[in-house]
């Protein structure tokens, strides 16, 4: 691994997995010591935010178009010394958090901790999200074009504004969950609906494998089903399937997954019905998506 120059503080390590990648990169690895010697590790994501309106972004109150946005993904135990991570472990990461092979880890590892491990983690997630910004800057001004222009392509209602979060490169699995905690959670219906569209349009591999089910031909072929699970906290959770007629009953293969989306059984059904509404006009799709609530057809 690359080491990397960091200013975080003397306790701090950063290296790239790449040797030849000098930069900060939006997927990071954090790791925390621990006496066994199975370090602690938290998967990080970075994002940005920007809140568009018609006429084009509206600034933050820093006068900024763009927030950058850190997300805890997951954590756990590395299971193994530091010294020994190699590439087999990042390619088992990357396929966990469904990112493409060619994507880029950063890793933090601190030596000793300041605070406990909580807190030690938000203050180092805040300085490396700051850290990410100060150094990349053009590559999110390109990426807040890019962002834009695809907004623009969504079919339907756009509410404004409109929190719309992008990133340098695909933001891994299940960064939809976090961002549903830390942005949408308290939004109107509207806006869960266009962020939701949003993150399907932008995935590449969602895309892909909602495509084949638009116009679905032959005897009981596959279709798309919006699928709303209620969860022991009182949440419903979101799921895009792929539905087989004629499949036995069992595991039902999901495109995409959204936790806490809404908080009531009305909710979850007003959400699925106009989602499913979405999906059909935004993907072309011939039939309109089956919706489910907690596996059953909501009553008219």
């Amino acid at each position: 691994m690359s080491a990397t120059a960091t200013n975080i503080d003397p306790n701090v390590s950063f290296y790239n997995t790449d040797p030849a990648d000098q930069r900060i990169n939006a997927n990071a690895l954090f790791f925390y010591p621990d006496p066994n010697d199975s370090p602690s590790m938290i998967v990080v994501a970075i994002g940005h935010l920007v809140n568009l309106s018609q006429t084009g972004p509206l600034p933050f109150d820093n006068g900024s178009d763009i927030r950058t946005m850190p997300f805890r993904i997951d954590a756990g135990r590395l299971g193994k010394p530091l010294n020994d991570l190699n590439h087999e472990d990042l390619a088992h990461f990357k396929a966990t958090y469904k990112l493409s092979n060619d994507s880029s880890f950063s890793i933090l590892v601190r030596r000793q901790l300041e605070f406990d491990m909580e807190a030690q983690f938000e203050r180092d997630l805040e300085v490396y999200a700051t850290t990410y910004h100060e150094r990349r800057q053009s590559d999110i001004a390109e990426a807040l074009e890019e962002a834009i222009a695809d907004a623009a392509s969504i079919k339907c209602p756009r509410p404004d504004p409109i929190p719309i979060l992008f990133g340098i490169k695909v933001l891994p699995a299940p960064t939809e969950s976090a961002v549903f905690d830390a942005i949408y959670q308290q939004a109107p219906l509207e806006t869960k609906i266009f962020a939701t569209v949003w993150s399907l349009v932008r995935r590449p591999n969602y895309a892909e494998q909602i495509s084949p089910l638009a116009n679905p031909s032959g005897v009981s072929p596959p279709r798309l089903a919006v699928h709303l699970k209620s969860k022991p906290d009182a949440s419903w959770c979101l799921g895009i399937e792929r539905r087989e007629p004629l499949a036995l009953l069992g595991h039902t293969p999901e495109i995409a997954h959204f936790h806490r989306v809404v908080f009531d059984r009305e909710a979850a059904i007003g959400f699925g019905q106009q989602l499913s509404a979405e999906l059909q006009r935004q993907f072309d799709i011939s039939y309109t998506p089956e919706v489910l609530v907690d596996g059953s057809k909501p009553e008219p």
